[in-house]
């Protein structure tokens, strides 16, 4: 979901900046807000402002709204892509809308078809995401889709940074098999997860094979995009798994 934010501004701070309590109304509705947390970003758009006044006080300005994903936030529309990639299709929909976006999907091949139905151009991409089991996150500044990149390490220590801290395993991992049909070819193609762990640490491998150990009877799914060769219908199965055991250990 979008990223919601509120800013509450005291009115001498207002009229500190020369802005009249009516104009900031009228002037900030739809402007960028750009928050800096010591060097972290955070890039969003201002969707409501108004006067707050209780208690006989002055009251305060409440800027609210959310991260700049909501430009896609269009009404419901429809269209549709023929041998178009999933990279294609989605830096299409966040250029039009003006959103910085970091388009890496592991899905590469072209799409035989795909069709936008009464959705609204965020919801479309949360639908694609989905289907092929795609990364999909706002990084403050950035809509990613597919793959991040490798971040850098940040050392917290318990006491001084954290002042809570819970580290947990879970069994999340499944066994996942599968068929497809492709009607052009006449073919179906059968596929299966492949039961190994990807990017998870000690704990979390642990627990991929502790959850794989007591659920080993595989569950029969069918895959939700269009498939054209067993390769693209393993691979599928193999994200899919990746995404359902992703906070085995956390």
């Amino acid at each position: 979901e979008h990223h919601y934010f509120e800013i509450t501004l005291d009115i001498q701070a207002v009229e500190i900046y020369g802005v009249e309590i009516p104009e900031a109304s009228k002037d900030w509705v739809g402007k960028k807000v750009i928050m800096d947390f010591g060097g972290t970003f955070f890039v969003g758009v201002a969707t409501m402002v108004g006067l707050h006044r209780s208690g006989g006080t002055h009251g305060n300005i409440k800027v609210t709204g959310y991260s700049s994903t909501f430009l896609l936030e269009s009404d419901h529309t429809c269209a549709s892509w023929c041998n178009k990639s999933l990279s294609d299709i989605v830096k299409e929909l966040t250029d039009k809308a003006g959103v910085q976006a970091l388009v890496n999907p592991e899905t590469k091949s072209k799409l035989e078809y795909e069709c936008q139905y009464e959705e609204t151009n965020f919801r479309f991409i949360q639908r694609l995401a989905r289907q092929y089991q795609e990364w999909l996150y706002y990084d403050g500044q950035n809509l990613v889709f597919g793959k991040p990149q490798a971040g850098s390490t940040t050392k917290l220590t318990y006491g001084e940074e954290l002042s809570v801290l819970d580290v947990c395993s879970q069994t999340l991992a499944r066994p996942i098999k599968g068929s497809s049909y492709h009607s052009v070819n006449d073919q179906t193609y059968n596929g299966q997860s492949p039961d190994t762990a990807a990017g998870q640490n000690t704990l979390g491998q642990a627990a991929f094979d502790s959850s794989l150990a007591l659920f080993t009877a595989p569950a029969v799914q069918r895959a939700e995009p269009r498939i054209t060769n067993k390769g693209e219908l393993d691979a599928y199965f193999q994200r899919k798994q990746q995404s359902d055991s992703a906070a085995s250990s956390f």
